[in-house]
């Protein structure tokens, strides 16, 4: 499960994918391991799931992510 970040989904500078998205994205990457097929909005009781264990490893108290900083 990857929460929803603001900001650009692709550093275009050097075409990395920094997997930020509006919605929350969920991958199976035993079956989609180029995470090609999202299926968080018809699995709200797997994400759910999901969004619960990522609280109660990390917190609710998610700060904002830094920005890439290229050198």
């Amino acid at each position: 499960m990857i929460p929803p970040y603001p900001g650009p989904a692709v550093a275009k500078q050097v075409n990395i994918e920094l997997g930020n998205a509006r919605t929350h994205q969920l991958y199976h990457l035993a079956e989609d391991l180029g995470e090609q097929n999202n299926p968080a909005e018809v699995m709200p009781e797997k994400l759910q799931e999901m969004k619960r264990r990522y609280e109660e490893i990390r917190g609710d108290d998610v700060r904002e992510v830094e920005g890439l900083e290229l050198h």
